[in-house]
């Protein structure tokens, strides 16, 4: 079975997901974070908080379902084809073009963002010929705008490039799914632990020749709509505005300081709206509104790193 994600992080988890609860046991780790001025948590609620952890951790490795295969049968396409110019195939100087941008704001990691998109076109051409051969694929996707565009394009490549195309499975991730007692929700697969994921295995879906030919008209639609962000509502995506999320932007900016962290900002708004986007995107709009005039730098990060390690003020 060929596995198909969309980011790295979920690539990573996958591979771990394919031998997972064989061995039980393990390190776990627990971080604790508070607010300022919040009250430590003491010894005692620190060791209960890590005895917690360990006892979750067992009980996931006993139920965990593997999902066999090897490293290697694990494709990644980290393209973030929900921003951005889509025209091309994905792979060519637009998309490199679009990333370079977007990553301009974390120097240090410029070239790696760079690199995985040369990395994904070579692992698309093993995929095909693979695929050629009659190898299964199964897509990891979600309602989750760079995993939904991801699933759109990846089916309209296969359909352009594979004369004859072999059984291909759709894994999209619920909205909400029940761990135990504990009804959970997550904005994508890169969320979710890996012992998991061989529970979601019951919810894949054969494509079939309808839904490739709709998959593909829907992604012909987009790329000639020409716009600069893609999101998914009512569970299609829609082509809208570069300033689609800044109510978000704008209802966090009411709950700083007048003098206040960017880091704070941004991690305010992925943490509290699960909007699905990743902290590159909302730097790059906390840069439009310091363009605007509304947003004043007080501090300036190091060289090479990421551009929001800083502090800003409100005009």
């Amino acid at each position: 079975m060929l596995e198909v994600v969309f980011s790295s992080s979920v690539e990573g988890t996958i591979k771990c997901a394919q031998h997972c609860g064989k061995q039980i046991g393990g390190i776990v780790s627990v971080g604790i974070f508070c607010e300022d001025g919040e009250k430590k948590p003491s010894r005692k609620q620190q060791r209960e908080a890590q005895r917690q952890a360990e006892q979750e951790m067992r009980r996931l490795q006993e139920q965990a379902v593997p999902l066999g295969g090897a490293p290697q049968d694990v494709f990644c396409f980290p393209l973030g084809l929900s921003m951005g110019d889509i025209s091309d195939d994905g792979f060519s100087r637009g998309r490199k073009e679009n990333i370079s941008r977007l990553t301009a704001l974390v120097p240090s990691e410029q070239v790696y963002y760079l690199e995985s998109i040369d990395k994904a076109a070579a692992a698309f051409s093993s995929l095909t010929e693979r695929a050629g051969k009659g190898e299964r694929i199964r897509i990891w996707y979600s309602d989750q705008p760079d995993e939904y565009c991801g699933m759109l394009w990846f089916l309209s490549e296969l359909l352009r490039r594979i004369n004859k195309l072999p059984p291909i499975t759709l894994l999209k991730l619920p909205e909400m799914f029940q761990v135990g007692d504990v009804v959970q929700s997550s904005c994508g697969w890169g969320g979710i632990q890996p012992e998991l994921f061989g529970s979601f295995l019951h919810l894949a879906q054969e494509v079939t020749p309808a839904f490739l030919r709709a998959a593909t008209l829907e992604w012909r639609r987009l790329q000639e709509e020409r716009m600069p962000l893609r999101v998914v509502v009512n569970g299609r995506v829609q082509s809208v505005p570069e300033d689609f999320y800044d109510s978000f932007l704008n209802r966090e900016l009411d709950r700083m300081d007048e003098e206040f962290s960017e880091a704070a900002l941004i991690g305010g708004i992925l943490g509290r709206y699960q909007l699905g986007i990743g902290d590159l995107f909302l730097a790059r709009r906390v840069e439009s509104l310091i363009d605007a005039g509304r947003l004043i730098p007080v501090t300036t990060p190091k060289p090479g790193d990421i551009i929001y390690r800083r502090r800003l003020k409100k005009a």
